[in-house]
């Protein structure tokens, strides 16, 4: 990860950045640095990291890239502090400032929760509060499961290279309600087979994805714009939170243009309904603005 591409705004109509709140300590809020139009309703995507790591600006290009297509995004953790740039690299420098940081708890994904929810931040634009989805890497997908569970304002589930660790937790999945979307690293991410059997322990008839790239357990999500997760992040939630059917073509038909098994991911879903959508959102809000350079 260079700074470059941690200071990267994105490659959606928006171009995004981060920003913090002293109405919600202990975060870091990606959006569009100017608000998008009135018409335009902001979904929510609520981050927690690998390691328990409290480092809200460690997924800056993932969750940039998010934002600048119209999102509203909370990642657990202040941002880390300002690192020197060797070699043009940060990785290993960003690393151990986070590791630093005292560990991370559901706790922080239900506090940015009920801070959308109670304080609707208009500074950033209008929200969407009846589109919030949760996602987390590794043991970010653990809080996510915690955090979620059971609480009705969560409307889907994103898991990045992460899945339960004992079958006593799986079990809980059969009480799932919400659609889970499962992205893992392929042979070489030690969470590939945890995401599989949590994929499998769901309940009968509720919709699941699951999509997986010979990428390892940290994915692409440090590489500009988050690499392929990045564009498949962006892709699942536009279908699942706007409706826009090029981004569902793109998840689910293999021969559509920019499908994600054309980008060597491997492919599986089920339970999906034809129309189904979350919250709000138009359609047509990804076609507003012009597209930030790639």
């Amino acid at each position: 990860m260079t700074a470059a591409d941690l200071a990267h705004p994105g490659t959606g109509p928006y171009p995004a950045g981060p920003f913090t709140d002293a109405t919600l300590p202990g975060h870091t809020i990606f959006a569009p640095l100017v608000p998008p139009p009135v018409r335009v309703l902001m979904p929510v995507f609520l981050w927690a990291g690998a390691g328990c790591i409290r480092a809200g600006s460690l997924y800056a290009p993932f969750l940039s890239e998010i934002a600048s297509h119209g999102y509203l995004v909370i990642a657990t953790g202040n941002p880390l502090p300002p690192v020197t740039v060797e070699n043009g690299t940060l990785g290993w420098q960003a690393l151990s400032r986070a590791l630093a940081q005292p560990a991370s708890h559901p706790g922080d994904l239900s506090a940015a929760l009920e801070w959308v929810v109670r304080r609707r931040p208009t500074r950033f634009g209008g929200v969407d509060s009846q589109a919030i989805l949760m996602g987390g890497h590794s043991c970010g997908g653990l809080e996510v499961y915690s955090a979620a569970w059971r609480e009705a304002r969560v409307r889907g589930l994103m898991l990045f290279n992460s899945g339960t660790l004992d079958v006593r937790t799986r079990a809980l999945l059969a009480e799932e309600r919400v659609p889970v979307a499962y992205f893992t690293g392929g042979r070489t991410d030690g969470a590939e087979g945890n995401a599989e059997a949590d994929y499998r322990a769901l309940p009968e008839g509720l919709p699941a994805f699951k999509a997986s790239l010979d990428t390892g357990h940290a994915g692409t999500l440090f590489s500009r714009n988050g690499g392929k997760y990045g564009k498949a992040a962006v892709e699942y939630l536009q279908w699942r939170v706007r409706g826009i059917s090029r981004a569902k073509d793109a998840c689910l038909r293999p021969d559509s243009p920019g499908s994600l098994v054309g980008d060597g991911w491997r492919v599986g879903f089920k339970n999906w309904l034809p129309t189904e959508k979350v919250g709000d959102s138009e359609e047509d809000d990804e076609e507003e603005g012009e597209p930030a350079a790639r």
